[in-house]
């Protein structure tokens, strides 16, 4: 015979015999059992006696640990991987940069004094953003 505990609307049980357990499910699909009466899906919460289930203190500390050693390891590995990004942006824009500047100085005979010289003139939009302090004004010639 099995034991049930009621615990609000749900009862909390012992994992009841194989043929208790199919007639259950049976009854609960044909609807003769009431959602108050289904065996809970997991383990009590609280047992028999009264000690209820969690984690110790011990193993949060073990893993709140864990995640420490990951976070630490993965930091530093991830602003390297966004500065590499940066300086590949750069590169990029200071490629783009020379090559607008080279077509500037074959069309108007003469270098540009300055990044806004090739703004003004159509061959950039507006001034490039320099990625690696996130202004458009820092750039020199």
């Amino acid at each position: 015979m099995e034991r049930s505990i009621k615990i609000g609307n749900v009862f909390r049980h012992s994992p009841p015999r194989r043929g208790v357990a199919r007639q259950l499910n049976r009854s609960w699909r044909a609807g003769v059992v009431r959602p108050a009466q289904r065996p809970a899906a997991h383990p009590p919460l609280l047992c028999e006696e009264g000690n209820s289930y969690g984690f110790t203190l011990l193993e949060l500390m073990i893993v709140i640990a864990i995640l420490g050693i990951l976070a630490s390891i993965a930091i530093p590995m991830y602003r390297a991987v966004v500065l590499n990004a940066r300086e590949t942006v750069l590169k990029d824009n200071l490629r783009e940069m020379r090559r607008v500047i080279d077509q500037y100085t074959a069309d108007k005979k003469k270098a540009p004094v300055s990044l806004q010289d090739l703004v003004d003139a159509g061959y950039f939009r507006e001034m490039p953003v320099d990625p690696m302090t996130h202004s458009n004004s820092s750039w020199q010639p």
